[in-house]
């Protein structure tokens, strides 16, 4: 009888192991699995096309579909930053498209003229034109391709050497006379899990895009 109650006891003690090696050989598995990175992936041609035409320079002017304007993405393109916080913020909206000129008699121009004269000691010259930027309009452009506002940038953006604030009219006014508006233009890229990397000639610029919404990450020069 004790005989075979001992071996009834090895048996069950001999499939018990095996069924928690078993165990323990799945969990690992499942593990192994779930932590992996994701898989890398090239772009196909027409993947590049789509990001060519969402993150090109200049846009038709509507209701003239002759005439062409910069782009509101352009200014991120004009900086190196490996986060949108850390772009050149003069460099961003010295080809911006949404602005007015300003002229004499205008709003806000006296104003200008006595803190132009204030920030650089001597009288405007008149030999640039003035460029009225809204705040509102530089954060919606922020907003939407890289989820910030001016207030989230690096560095005091407020008192830029090459522009001046007005923030009883939160504008931001520049006095740029030369057409430059940034450019990227993707030749290759790929995908890994809802990061896109791409690159032109000369920089690569990293993307985040999920449900169907993407946002800037980097902007840097080629390695």
């Amino acid at each position: 009888m004790k005989k075979i109650l001992s071996l009834a006891f090895v048996l069950t003690m001999l499939l018990t192991a095996l069924l928690a090696g078993c165990q323990q050989e799945n969990n690992s598995t499942d593990t192994g699995d779930s932590g992996g990175s994701p898989e890398k992936v090239s772009l196909t041609a027409d993947e590049l096309a789509v990001w060519t035409d969402r993150l090109k320079s200049e846009v038709p002017v509507e209701g003239k579909e002759e005439d062409w304007t910069a782009s509101e993405i352009n200014g991120f393109f004009l900086s190196d930053w490996n986060d949108p916080r850390e772009l050149d913020f003069f460099a961003f909206i010295s080809c911006f498209p949404v602005q007015t000129l300003l002229n004499s008699g205008d709003e806000g121009y006296e104003e200008l003229m006595e803190a132009y004269e204030d920030k650089y000691g001597e009288a405007f010259n008149h030999d640039v034109p003035i460029h009225a930027i809204k705040i509102s309009d530089i954060n919606s452009a922020l907003t939407e391709y890289a989820r910030i506002n001016v207030d989230d940038l690096e560095g005091d953006w407020k008192n830029g050497e090459a522009y001046i604030y007005l923030p009883e009219n939160d504008t931001v006014y520049t006095f740029v006379s030369d057409y430059g508006p940034g450019e990227f233009v993707p030749l290759d890229g790929s995908r890994e899990g809802d990061v896109l990397t791409l690159n032109s000639s000369d920089h690569t610029l990293t993307i985040r895009e999920s449900d169907n919404t993407w946002r800037l990450l980097s902007h840097l020069p080629k390695e």
